[in-house]
């Protein structure tokens, strides 16, 4: 115990003693030392609980400077039987408490090697310690150690490590589902119920596990919203309801997880869903096989229908957009709109555009029949033609009437009156019908 007096003075008394003879078994040097080191740590920690003193500081010696770096260093980094002895210590004493001791000063070699009594009874070391601890604390012995080396001994309780690098991986259903290949909204939500499912049934035990043979309606409705939960977090992040591009829809995020968008009808007799719909993302391919699912539903509808059945349930940003592009790529609905097919024309012959004067290059057929009748005095309707001659560079047309009975004499006489009239054609054209 050392002491301080007001006026300097400095007194050093011998307190308490402990020593232990050491184990059967064959322990190296540096141990024995760290085992000495956890009974004086126990021993000060004793006196300090039975002595009614006003102790400012403690301090622990020892003249192993292995056992001080032990103590001094992570207890984790050394073997088990050094790592157990260093971190009782160390709860004991800070390890900052401990000094180095030169061994020709050490009081404690007397009790562990030895001494005759009158050697032990006349001696100054046992009763008042090293002569140096009469001397201000900066004159006490200092443990050296030369920079990059380390006490002898020591690294051979240092434990091996083996680095272990793990990296963790959010799940999300895109590492496990590829939406790509899913052609439809309804297929996906019952493979994900599935899936769901199996997950709950592989960490239940036994009487918990879903046993039913076809999805139940909740699983079905959790499996949607797990992935309307899912599309969320992708498009929005985890504080969606905080972001400044979605304030407009006065978001907020219900008991399921899931953003909604607010509005001024809590108090309206709408179903909830229809009050507040979820907010969707316009360019995600859920989205996308949701659309397609309602309209479906609608029996191949418009966009405006389409739409308007859609946010029943759902918000999606820049919906009729959204809408419009997958009724545009709706393999139905294109096959049913589709316009027939036109026939490429062919290039107009020379007749047709040559600058030439009317009915140079005539055109011929026939019209009819048409009932007509003779003369006003009877009743009776006789078949009639038409023999139509028509110009094919400025389509004027000049008309004949010919005999029911269209023979080859009827259609000559027409031809002789237009070409009386008209002028002889350079190309008379006509589809070869047969007259009699």
């Amino acid at each position: 115990l050392r002491l301080v007096h007001g006026n300097g003075k400095v007194e050093v008394r011998f307190l308490a003693a402990k020593s232990r003879v050491a184990p059967i078994k064959k322990l190296s040097l540096p141990r024995l030392e760290l085992m000495a080191a956890l009974l004086c740590a126990r021993l000060v920690a004793y006196v300090k609980r039975k002595a009614d003193l006003p102790i400012r500081s403690c301090f622990c010696w020892s003249d192993s400077s292995v056992a001080l770096c032990w103590i001094r260093s992570n207890a984790q980094r050394w073997k088990p039987f050094v790592s157990n002895r260093v971190r009782d210590i160390q709860e004991i004493i800070s390890p900052d408490s401990w000094r180095y001791c030169p061994t020709q000063d050490n009081p404690a070699d007397l009790a562990s090697r030895g001494c005759p009594l009158s050697k032990l009874a006349a001696g100054s070391l046992w009763h008042s310690g090293p002569r140096w601890l009469q001397l201000d604390e900066g004159a006490w012995p200092k443990l050296k150690i030369s920079h990059g080396r380390t006490p002898e001994n020591m690294e051979l309780e240092n434990r091996k490590t083996v680095l272990v690098m793990t990296t963790s991986v959010k799940f999300d259903l895109w590492s496990v589902m590829d939406v790509a290949r899913y052609s439809s909204y309804g297929k996906l939500v019952r493979v994900t119920a599935w899936c769901l499912r199996f997950i709950f049934n592989a960490r239940s035990p036994m009487e918990l596990r879903q046993k039913a043979r076809g999805l139940t309606v909740p699983e079905m409705r959790e499996a949607e919203k797990t992935w309307i939960r899912q599309v969320q977090v992708s498009a929005y992040g985890s504080g969606s309801h905080r972001r400044k591009d979605l304030q407009q829809f006065n978001p907020y995020l219900d008991e399921d997880g899931i953003l909604r968008v607010g509005g001024r009808l809590a108090f309206s007799e709408l179903p909830q869903e229809t009050r507040n719909p979820m907010l969707l993302p316009h360019g995600d391919g859920v989205v996308k096989l949701l659309i397609q699912h309602v309209h479906e539903q609608q029996l191949h509808a418009g966009v405006d229908q389409t739409l308007a059945a859609t946010r029943k349930r759902f918000w999606i940003t820049r919906g009729r957009s959204a809408v419009k592009e997958v009724v545009r790529k709706c393999v139905v609905c294109r096959r049913v709109t589709a316009k027939p097919f036109e026939q490429q024309m062919a290039e107009l012959p020379p007749e047709r555009t040559e600058p030439v004067g009317p009915f140079v290059y005539v055109g011929v057929d026939f019209a009819g029949p048409i009932m007509a009748r003779c003369d006003g005095k009877t009743l009776t309707l006789l078949k009639t033609y038409v023999c139509i001659f028509t110009c094919m560079v400025v389509r004027a047309i000049h008309q004949k009437l010919v005999s029911s009975s269209m023979t080859v004499d009827s259609f000559l006489r027409a031809l002789r009156r237009f070409i009386s009239r008209r002028g002889r054609p350079r190309l008379l054209q006509s589809d070869n019908f047969q007259t009699n």
